[in-house]
């Protein structure tokens, strides 16, 4: 790790990165999202069900894979894992789903993912993210962080709701990108709070030659189409 950082720190100072390549481990945290008192009110299998679940987020790992200006973040793979009781249900409470690409040359982003019963591959732009920047500091795996703010506007059955997205970012691994499609900040993102969840690096390791494949595979979609396709299913499930 010493040796990494003194690399990193060689490389402070803007992104002209010599085709650095970093494989960067996630795990995943969350609050209960149900009281003990709303706990009690369902069937005892049930509710074991819902605990379990929330037990084996601890096997929840996420891998961010960096090559100079690209990156590719996902759910790491285990059949271990999909052995395990309510793990279907443990991969949905961990938020993040599919196969996420970031290039910050070119400003875009792009979200593979399987809904509505077909691939889609919802794109947008990392300068979409607006961050308000803060001095406030801790640290994370020996590296300082900074604190950055920023909101997002979701659609769900129940509307349209703004949530608040919280990242801690190093400025000595000069890098701008994070979990999911998070980044646009003076730094790789340690750690991202989002709904209730949070992200946090557990392990980062200097690589060699990664190759990062951007997905192609399955109907490219802004943000706003794909929503409108979602409003348009779930109204034609409601008319069934």
């Amino acid at each position: 790790m010493k040796k990494l950082r003194c690399l990193l720190l060689i490389c402070f100072f803007g992104f002209s990165l010599n085709a650095q390549s970093l494989e960067v481990v996630y795990g995943v945290s969350t609050e209960l999202s149900l009281t003990k008192e709303q706990l009690e009110k369902i069937p005892p299998q049930i509710r074991e069900h819902y605990k379990q679940s929330f037990k084996n987020l601890k096997h929840i790992k996420y891998r961010l894979q960096i090559n100079d200006h690209e990156s590719l973040f996902k759910m790491q793979e285990s059949m271990e894992n999909e052995a395990l009781s309510g793990f279907a249900f443990t991969r949905i409470m961990a938020g993040f789903s599919g196969t996420y690409y970031s290039n910050y040359q070119k400003d875009i982003c792009l979200n593979q993912t399987n809904a509505f019963g077909r691939e889609f591959i919802i794109s947008s732009k990392m300068s979409n993210m607006i961050w308000q920047l803060s001095k406030e500091q801790k640290t994370i795996k020996d590296f300082k962080v900074y604190k950055a703010s920023g909101f997002e506007t979701i659609k769900n059955n129940s509307g349209e709701h703004e949530i608040s997205i919280i990242a801690w970012y190093t400025p000595e691994i000069n890098l701008p990108f994070g979990p999911a499609n998070y980044g646009n900040l003076p730094g790789l993102i340690l750690e991202l709070e989002r709904n209730k969840k949070t992200y946090t690096i557990e392990n980062i390791q200097d690589k060699e030659n990664i190759k990062i494949e951007k997905p192609s595979k399955g109907k490219q979609v802004t943000h706003a189409e794909f929503e409108e396709i979602g409003a348009r299913v779930m109204k034609n499930l409601g008319s069934n």
